[in-house]
């Protein structure tokens, strides 16, 4: 492994003792299909490896001395340049300093918060108005309950300023959480709203709003804004059923969200649910490996009451774009390797099946895939 990565990020023009600086995904899976390095990022593992919580801005220098700087953070510490190089002799600040610091930190986020606070508010209130004759009973006293006002005193010790601090970051983390939920939550409601005077909408539904709102704010609110288990948290605080809703992962597909009031048909859901889950503590490292020797692999497994009976694994390209020479060594490097692949003027495809021990570890079913592509040239 380490000698593959070596080797791809000399052929990047990059020397090997730069590797920590990258992720295995952004050297041999660019995002965009080639490698452009974040030098942000690589500057943040350069300089602040093994520093936690550290948020680290980078300015043109010259600007900076100039008094030119476009820094997001209102409140800074100058931890590298390069005219004084020692990071942590630069963010080692005496205990009058730090304590200026994290009081001046402190209002600001007593700043930030205000506005949230407001927000929040005004859109507790539209989604009682919305709401109201419809049978939802939405009540915000349990979600309100969780937060806390945050204030301080410049006379505390550092120790206690800085448990603000934290408890202010959590506070904005959830403020902005939970304004995308319920903001979600309210678009919901108008368009069921919207959408009962439509006859077709009525006549083939069979949710109630309630059911319908709770589903649609899972599927639309974005997850960068609010991940899973906060949606579900808020939700069950508003005496919403998020209950109901079945999240369904499966490996390869988007994640799914299923819809069912019927306590049976759920707990079906819900062992399918774990069954998908189970399957994916398989498939994620398999593909992983399967996909260092070539992005077009695939590896699947074919289980029977929960254990693994076979390995599949699976070459799938598009090949319209490629010569007949082209398509000619794909088909050949497949071969050399015990595949038999088909193709035609538009795809490759190819498979190979694999019987394997119902005991089987995923650590010996990922050494079954390394020696199936063992003798494939990369």
């Amino acid at each position: 492994m380490i000698d593959s990565v070596s080797q791809a990020l000399r052929n990047y023009g990059i020397e090997p003792k730069w590797a920590a600086c990258f992720s295995l995904t952004e050297i041999f899976f660019p995002p965009i299909g080639i490698f452009v390095p974040d030098l942000g990022k690589v500057l943040r593992k350069l300089l602040f490896k093994g520093m936690r919580g550290v948020q680290a801005w980078f300015e043109d220098f010259e600007k900076f001395r100039e008094g030119r700087k476009m820094l997001l953070a209102e409140n800074f510490q100058l931890a590298w340049s390069p005219e004084t190089p020692d990071v942590k002799k630069n963010l080692n600040m005496l205990p009058e300093a730090k304590k200026a610091f994290v009081i001046n930190e402190l209002g600001l986020f007593q700043k930030q918060l205000l506005p949230l606070k407001e927000q929040m508010q005004k859109l507790q209130t539209d989604l009682i108005s919305i709401s109201s004759g419809t049978g939802l009973d939405l009540d915000f006293k349990k979600l309100d309950s969780k937060h806390a006002d945050i204030s301080f005193d410049e006379k505390e010790r550092i120790p206690s300023l800085l448990t603000k601090c934290e408890q202010a970051r959590k506070e904005l983390r959830s403020y902005h959480e939970e304004l995308a939920i319920l903001s979600t939550l309210k678009y919901s409601i108008e368009d069921y709203q919207r959408r009962k005077s439509d006859p077709f909408f009525s006549s083939n539904l069979s949710y109630t709003m309630k059911e319908l709102a709770t589903l649609w704010t899972f599927l639309r609110t974005p997850k960068y804004e609010s991940k899973e288990e906060k949606i579900r948290e808020v939700l069950s605080d508003l005496r919403l059923p998020e209950n109901y809703v079945v999240t369904v992962r499966t490996y390869g597909t988007p994640t799914q969200y299923e819809l069912e009031p019927d306590s049976n048909k759920r707990k079906e859901l819900l062992k399918k649910a774990e069954e998908e889950e189970a399957k994916n503590e398989y498939l994620r490292p398999l593909n992983h490996i399967a996909r260092r020797y070539d992005k077009n692999f695939y590896a699947h497994i074919d289980f029977l009451e929960g254990r693994p009976v076979s390995l599949n694994i699976s070459y799938r390209r598009w090949s319209f774009d490629e010569s007949e020479d082209q398509r000619k060594e794909i088909i050949s490097k497949l071969q050399i390797s015990g595949f038999r692949p088909s193709h035609d003027e538009y795809s490759i495809n190819a498979n190979k099946t694999v019987k394997v021990e119902s005991n089987a570890t995923i650590k010996e079913l990922e050494k079954t895939v390394e020696k199936e592509l063992a003798e494939y040239p990369q």
